[in-house]
């Protein structure tokens, strides 16, 4: 029997108190104290007292009744609260404390593997179409971009095609430079070159995005070197795009006017091919910024 137990039978006898209470007040208004013993034979003559006397007669026995009875429920509850012992609530196991670290990295991982669970639901093509809109949206995602391209470079089978390994590298390669990881840049766009030559259209803007690397690095020589490397091999418009790409890094460098006699140079040797007009428009739209 606990303290919740000994709180229900007090309440039932209060109420059984209380209902006596009122049934007596009840009587007393009706025609005064309720007999203990039926009343007499009515008198003749008066219908309405014997009617009321046989009423108040019944009433009288369900009171006593009712006292009896609330009178043995005092007596049980009596017995019971001091034979019955209090129910103990059993103590709750000790709570085991979580680290906030190993909690935080058991989060992340459970995140990794959704995310490459619904990565492993795409192609190649469509993993790769995916990191780039991340890239062109109007809030840029390169961290999620950039684990896009990561899971699709480390599929067993590699990408289903080596230009398309190589567009994922160069990809890969811009978001690494935005996130300011020079080394892994270069890296990725390295592995480019290597794989594909400076001679081939891909392997060649590979090898110029690697040159304009120098401009983060400060390494403007190297930058130089391999700018001047790509424009004696590589296909014409990528020729072109380098040339422009020395006179941009000699420019950074400070060698304004050796910037200034590039890019005039690349400018007349445009003249009159359409397939590099747009590098005789980028020459002239950086002359304008150094010659306001």
């Amino acid at each position: 029997m606990n303290r919740k137990t000994d709180s229900w039978w007090s309440n039932c006898v209060a109420g059984a108190v209380a209902a006596l209470v009122v049934h007596g007040l009840v009587m007393l208004a009706a025609g005064g104290e309720p007999p203990l013993r039926p009343d007499p034979a009515p008198v003749p003559g008066l219908a309405d007292m014997a009617s009321l006397s046989a009423r108040a007669g019944a009433d009288a026995e369900a009171l006593q009744r009712l006292a009896a009875e609330v009178a043995a429920l005092r007596e049980q509850l009596g017995r019971t609260a001091i034979a019955g012992a209090p129910e103990r609530t059993q103590a709750a196991a000790p709570v085991q404390v979580v680290d906030d670290a190993a909690l935080v990295a058991a989060l992340r991982r459970v995140r990794e593997i959704e995310e490459q669970e619904r990565f492993a639901e795409l192609s190649d093509a469509e993993l790769y179409s995916e990191a780039e809109r991340l890239l062109h949206a109007g809030k840029m995602d390169r961290l999620s971009g950039r684990r896009m391209l990561q899971s699709l470079l480390a599929r067993p089978n590699g990408s289903s095609s080596p230009e398309l390994r190589a567009d994922t590298l160069m990809l890969l390669a811009q978001i690494q430079r935005d996130l300011r990881d020079y080394p892994a840049a270069t890296a990725a766009l390295q592995r480019v070159v290597d794989e594909l030559g400076l001679a081939s259209d891909r392997g060649a803007r590979a090898g110029n995005q690697l040159a304009l690397l120098a401009s983060y690095t400060k390494d403007y020589p190297a930058g130089i070197a391999l700018a001047e490397q790509i424009a004696r091999v590589a296909p014409v418009d990528q020729a072109f795009e380098a040339r422009w790409g020395i006179g941009f890094l000699q420019r950074m460098s400070g060698d304004l006017v050796a910037a200034r006699a590039t890019l005039r140079q690349v400018i007349d040797d445009c003249s009159g091919r359409p397939e590099v007009e747009h590098v005789a428009k980028m020459c002239e739209n950086l002359l304008a910024q150094m010659d306001p």
